[in-house]
């Protein structure tokens, strides 16, 4: 997507801000172990937190406090955090654009945060003859595989596979003529 002008993946931004959450904001002193786990549903993280309240994080009760600001002025100079509570405004941003819905964040002696995964990619991820599918085309040099350049006639007809398996494709959502989503 742009960005003020910039190409940005929501993906990466998305990511990108849950650990980075989870490293700068953690209480260390806690020995709770901080965990990100990727399934089906989405990416999660959990951490030990100091929180000053316990609720739930919205854009509208955000008060950004700095928890450990030694690690958060370390990662601002390395450019992997801007200014307090940039990261939640930037995952309220990307999660609305990347999956329709907002994260779901809580803080409290844990600070908790959720962002589902895109519906058409939850629909991919769920049936188990579409992962079949794609490892038979990755095995096949269809896919990744390779590193060989491909022809503009292979690139269409996977493009063509994925619009007449979906209706669309899925990575840009761009409708061929004749295919209604």
């Amino acid at each position: 997507m742009l960005d003020g002008g910039q190409r940005k993946s929501a993906r990466d931004v998305i990511v990108r801000e849950l650990v980075c959450n989870c490293l700068i904001h953690r209480e260390f002193v806690n020995p709770h172990i901080a965990r990100i786990t990727i399934d089906g549903e989405g990416i999660r993280t959990r951490s030990a937190s100091r929180a000053l309240f316990a609720d739930p994080v919205t854009l509208e009760s955000l008060d950004p406090t700095p928890k450990n600001p030694i690690i958060a002025n370390f990662f601002t100079q390395m450019g992997r955090s801007e200014e307090l509570g940039s990261g939640t405004r930037n995952l309220y941003k990307f999660s609305r654009l990347y999956t329709g819905k907002g994260p779901v964040l809580e803080d409290g002696d844990q600070f908790t945060a959720f962002v589902l995964v895109p519906p058409v990619m939850a629909s991919m991820m769920g049936r188990e003859g579409d992962r079949e599918a794609a490892k038979g085309a990755e095995r096949s040099g269809a896919v990744g595989g390779s590193r060989r350049s491909r022809t503009r006639a292979e690139v269409e007809s996977a493009v063509d596979d994925l619009i007449a398996r979906y209706g669309f494709f899925p990575r840009i959502g761009r409708l061929r003529a004749g295919h209604e989503r």
